[in-house]
This record gives structure tokens, sequence and C-alpha cells, in this order.
């Protein structure tokens, strides 16, 4: 089916639960995903199926667009009196997908 013949779609990837509509992007931790099969839930109109714990059959195809930073976050430590301080600063990197079409 085309990826505008559905209302929105739940799929897990890196143990998250992702929920998208038709032409949607998304941000996940993971690069070179094309396909990803474990679907929780589509819906479709009145019609909603909904995996036991995965849709039967169901796949969402994805198309790279590019990558993106987080924001910044910052790990400072310090000891008092002893003069010890440590301040690290960490950006997780992205990787932006489009929703190309959803297979059910």
């Amino acid at each position: 089916m085309d990826s505008n013949d559905f209302d929105f779609v739940v799929f897990e990837s890196g143990g998250k639960q992702h929920f998208v509509k038709p032409g949607g992007r998304i941000s996940l931790d993971a690069d070179g995903i094309e396909r990803i099969d474990k679907v929780l839930l589509v819906k479709k109109g009145d019609s909603v199926k909904i995996g036991n714990p995965f849709v039967d059959g169901a796949s969402v195809e994805l198309e790279f667009v590019g990558g993106r930073k987080g924001e910044k976050l910052v790990s400072f430590k310090k000891k008092r009196r002893k003069g010890y301080k440590r301040k690290i600063g960490h950006r997780q990197k992205y990787f932006v997908y489009a929703l190309k079409n959803v297979v059910f």
C-alpha cells in the first residue's frame, strides 16, 4: 500500500516507540535503516490493526534524509575542598528519516 493510504503508524526502533503520520520525519539513533518490521499499530480510516506484540506481515520503509545533532548535555563533577572539578559536554548524533511506505 502507498504511504498515503493510512492515518498513522506506531513502530519500535532502538527500544523506543515512534508515532508517524504520512509524509512525516523521524529521528533515530541508528544509521543505515531502510526497513523496520517491528510495527505495533497501523490505523487506516476506521480500521485499526494492533499487533500482539507486532502486526504480522507489516513493515515500514524509511528513506534517509540527513543527520543532525541533539542539544548539548553537560556533566559536571566536583569534590568539595579537594580542588577537583570536571566538566564534560556531549551532543548525541541522530539520523533523520522520511516515511516512504508502509506495507501491511
